[in-house]
């Protein structure tokens, strides 16, 4: 006090908190008591080891409260000073060095570092406040305490002769002054409009307006990820609050940027477009401008990227290639996941008609390479082209995806979909529909419905599917056995899974007719056939699941629709498209037969059994050579295989080439060692070649290791072995088994089989009886069923004693003929 009455001219009023002398008492309010006091023109908080506490009286009932008055009245919290330079009415003195929180908590307060006025005596050891004893020389700070108060009070000084002169211009002005400035109620959308909120949020959205949308046509041209864009709308939606926030307590003056609570701000003589930078009206209507031609140009002008073709029916359609999903998890453990991710994508994209997908099985060559997208395109006959990856990384998947015009190599489309493995399923569809509006295709309301169709909702019973399909489609009893436990573990995740149903019914069927399994298998299939059907009557595997059962029972009028169906509902399923072809052959139909396998060939090339099939036909038309083609492209594709070897060995006995089939007998045996089925083939050639010993054994080894022998009605080991028992005059002993045999083929037969094969069978075992007219009955029985097989009668053991019988020849002489017919029709087309 004494140093500011020898610097200024006129006393200064001062008020110091040292109760109890200044009369405050226990009874006394000292909130009101202490009201007017604050409002004063500056404070001087005594900065100590104590001061900065939240929780003391001092600083949030002293303290805080003139920083919010100071805010708030109308000389604000910076004063500009006579020499330009501005200075806080808070002036701290420090007698302690603080600590790092205590002074964070200070300069967050004040909004400004903190710059005090130090009175700290600062040895070792000691931290104290500095006093008029001390000597300049022991105190390390090199601080004297006279030069301090007068520095203090200097300070002090100054910032009233800035208030002062500020005064006095207000009051030339004719403006209130500090004592009587106070802010005119208003209401939050008149402050709004006051401080130009609007105005900079509006300009801030048509900013963000025309950078999102340059971003739209940037993304594709430079093969961004649209996630990124995504990012960036996120960053300009987060923004806007910090953008008016920013215009609320901001706004640029003469003097510089300025709190909008202020009396500057009052008298602020810049027009609104001044005060928020950036919001002019010229560019505000160049924004705006720019934003409603690109919305014209995305409305009328960008047309899809992949101009569509007009296919046969006259349809216009888009083709697109779903390539391989590339696995980058750890080793090949996950395969399956990216392969049943790329499928059960190709298979929702199939369900749009203005779409034509290649199917997985053609492009799985390029899996791994990196091959140009409009080479890949160009060899597989396609605009669009689909490539990914998915990768594991504990419980999260990340899976990649890019759409790219196959002949320009434009990049249309690309994202990354970081997910957990619990929505793996929702992946599938939802890159479903960005290719599908990628594409610029409009939806049909069906489309849409079975696009968002979810197969399961259940992660944990997807992954025991996918494993499940994987294991199936090796065609292994083992890999089978492993198949319907994954199956089983989907289903009693998910009960109404209908793919795991399909799958459970392809893996039970299976077992009846690969591995000698009971016919139970085969009831069991159809059960779980129907439940897939039931569950998702749009699902194509099940239709051809339950075709299966129909069609291993022998009725194949039940399974032929079935199949239809099965290929009306997803085109690109190559085992129904296959299974057709099959079911045409069995339906006496050979050319269609061929039609269809061929059409299955070309839909996945790498699958043995549609080859098998097409040599199997050929074979039954007389065409030996192409059959031989055929059978051992299919043996070279999977050569565990035992009835593509069946099918060889009876190709070169009719070609004559009875060595090289006895060649096959040793590589037969190898694929099952004691499996029933692997032992009867082996027998089947053996026998069809004259090595009637070694086909016994066969037979009766087959017998043996089959625990469904009584009611295997797929068997022909007792028929065969029947026939070299009664050669070896052992009558009674084949009566056993060939009565065995007849009982159940006419069973089958009874049941509504429309097999050829059954009645084949039965004139087989007349004829081992000797009984020519019932052979001849039955023969031509099932030549009415659809039998074509003559090498059967002129080289096989059964008909042996009748092969030169004209009644017999005669047979063979219409099957030749008729396979001729077939033929030269099959040429035509």
């Amino acid at each position: 006090r004494t140093e500011l009455n020898s610097i200024l001219k006129e006393e200064v009023t001062i008020y110091f908190d040292e109760n109890p002398h200044d009369g405050l008492l226990e009874s006394h309010h000292v909130d009101k008591s202490l009201e007017g006091k604050l409002r004063c023109l500056i404070f001087l908080p005594i900065l100590s080891h104590t001061y900065c506490d939240p929780r003391s009286y001092a600083w949030s009932n002293e303290f805080l409260v003139f920083c919010r008055q100071a805010r708030e009245d109308v000389l604000g919290f910076e004063i500009r000073l006579n020499n330009g330079n501005f200075a806080s009415r808070i002036l701290p003195v420090q007698i302690h060095e603080l600590d790092l929180a205590d002074q964070r908590l200070f300069e967050t307060t004040v909004e400004n570092p903190l710059r005090s006025i130090e009175f700290i005596y600062k040895s070792p050891g000691v931290n104290r406040p500095l006093m008029p004893q001390d000597a300049r020389t022991d105190n390390l700070r090199k601080t004297f305490y006279r030069d301090q108060i007068n520095k203090t009070a200097n300070a002090i000084a100054e910032i009233i002769k800035g208030i002062t002169v500020h005064e006095e211009k207000t009051a030339a002005r004719g403006e209130a002054s500090v004592s009587d400035v106070r802010y005119p109620e208003t209401t939050l959308w008149q402050e709004l409009s006051r401080r130009n909120v609007f105005r900079a949020a509006f300009t801030y959205l048509m900013a963000g307006m025309v950078l999102y949308q340059l971003g739209l046509f940037l993304t594709p041209a430079l093969r961004i990820e649209e996630r990124y864009l995504e990012v960036l709308l996120w960053i300009m939606v987060g923004g806007l609050p910090v953008a008016m926030t920013l215009a609320w307590f901001y706004e640029l003056s003469p003097h510089g940027f300025i709190r909008t609570n202020t009396d500057v701000s009052l008298s602020n003589p810049y027009p609104p477009e001044r005060k928020k930078p950036l919001t002019g009206r010229p560019l505000i209507v160049l924004l705006m401008l720019m934003v409603f031609l690109q919305i014209i140009y995305l409305k009328y002008y960008k047309t899809r990227p992949i101009d569509p073709v007009v296919d046969s029916m006259g349809n216009q359609r888009i083709s697109i290639a779903v390539l391989p999903f590339e696995n980058r998890g750890q080793g090949g453990m996950d395969a399956y996941l990216a392969a049943g991710l790329t499928d059960d994508i190709i298979n929702r994209l199939t369900i749009i008609g203005q779409l034509r997908v290649t199917n997985h099985a053609t492009v799985i060559k390029y899996q791994g390479n990196t091959f140009p997208s409009n080479k890949i395109a160009g060899e597989l006959g396609v605009m669009a082209i689909l490539t990914g990856s998915v990768q594991r990384l504990g419980k999260e998947l990340i899976v990649r995806a890019h759409l790219i015009d196959g002949r320009s190599e434009n990049y249309i489309w690309g994202n990354t979909f970081y997910r957990t493995a619990e929505s793996i399923v929702e992946i599938q569809s939802e890159i479903a529909k960005v290719v599908v509006e990628k594409l610029g295709i409009s939806l049909t309301q069906p489309e849409k419905e079975r696009l968002n169709l979810v197969a399961t909702g259940n992660a944990t019973a997807y992954d025991h599917y996918l494993r499940g399909r994987s294991l199936y489609y090796r065609y292994r009893p083992a890999s089978n056995d492993s198949a319907i436990k994954e199956f089983k573990l989907a289903i009693r995740q998910d009960p109404r899974y209908a793919r795991a149903w399909a799958g459970l019914a392809d893996a039970y069927s299976q077992m009846n007719t690969r591995f000698a399994m009971p016919g139970r298998w085969l009831d069991s299939s159809m059960v779980a056939a129907s439940n897939a059907i039931g569950f998702d009557s749009t699902l194509s595997e099940a239709y051809k699941a339950l075709a299966n059962g129909y069609s291993n029972k022998g009725l194949y009028s039940k399974a032929f629709p079935l199949l239809k169906k099965a290929v009306q509902l997803n085109p690109l399923n190559e085992k129904a498209v296959g299974n057709l072809g099959t079911n045409y052959l069995l339906r006496n139909d050979l050319p269609n037969a061929i039609r269809w396998e061929k059409k299955a060939v070309g839909m996945d090339p790498d699958n043995w059994i549609p080859y098998q099939i097409i040599g199997w036909t050929y074979r039954l038309l007389g065409d030996l050579s192409l059959a031989e083609s055929w059978l051992k492209k299919s043996a070279e594709l999977d050569s565990g295989v035992y009835d593509t070897y069946e099918l060889l060995a009876y190709t070169y006995i009719g070609q004559g080439r009875t060595e090289e089939a006895i060649r096959l007998v040793p590589r037969v045996v190898s694929i099952g060692g004691k499996d029933p089925r692997v032992l009867e083939i082996a027998g089947l050639i053996c026998n069809m070649t004259g090595d009637r010993h070694r086909a016994r054994n066969y037979f009766r080894e087959s017998i043996e290791n089959n625990e469904a022998y009584k009611e295997d009605t797929e068997t022909v080991s007792p028929i065969a072995l029947g026939q070299i028992l009664m050669e070896d005059g052992k009558r009674v002993d084949a009566e056993v088994y060939l009565s065995h045999a007849m009982s159940m083929k006419l069973l089958d037969i009874e049941q509504g089989e429309e097999n050829f094969e059954s009645r084949f069978y039965i004139a087989a075992i007349y004829a081992i009886r000797g009984n020519k007219e019932s052979a001849l009955k039955w023969l031509q029985e099932a030549i009415d069923y659809g039998w074509m097989d003559h090498i059967q009668i002129t080289h096989g053991p059964y008909f042996r004693q009748f092969k030169n019988d004209p009644a017999f020849l005669e047979k063979v002489s219409f099957l030749k003929r008729k396979a001729a017919t077939m033929l030269t029709q099959l040429a035509k087309d």
